[in-house]
């Protein structure tokens, strides 16, 4: 397809049809890295505890999370999700 020829038609996020479901994708990010974090015996506790206690306070729901850290949950969804797109 040559360039003359293509139109770009971009998805209209001015509405934010896409919003719930960035919150819903960067949520099931901090779902699995909770799961990967409790697989191994990690808790949620006050503070991060010794590797024989050990707890932390950042398992738990994304909402709980200080608004810095969703995100950092937001732009990891970006950052994993998408592949390199080539620019040649």
């Amino acid at each position: 397809m040559s360039a003359t020829t293509y139109t770009p038609a971009p998805i209209d996020t001015a509405n934010g049809v896409l919003t719930g479901l960035t919150q819903q994708l960067a949520e099931n990010i901090r779902e699995l890295w909770v799961k990967e974090r409790i697989a191994p015996g990690w808790r949620h506790g006050p503070q991060r505890g010794a590797p024989s206690s050990p707890t932390t306070p950042w398992v738990c729901l994304l909402l709980r999370l200080p608004a810095a850290y969703v995100l950092v949950c937001s732009l990891t969804l970006i950052v994993e999700s998408f592949p390199p797109i080539p620019c040649a």
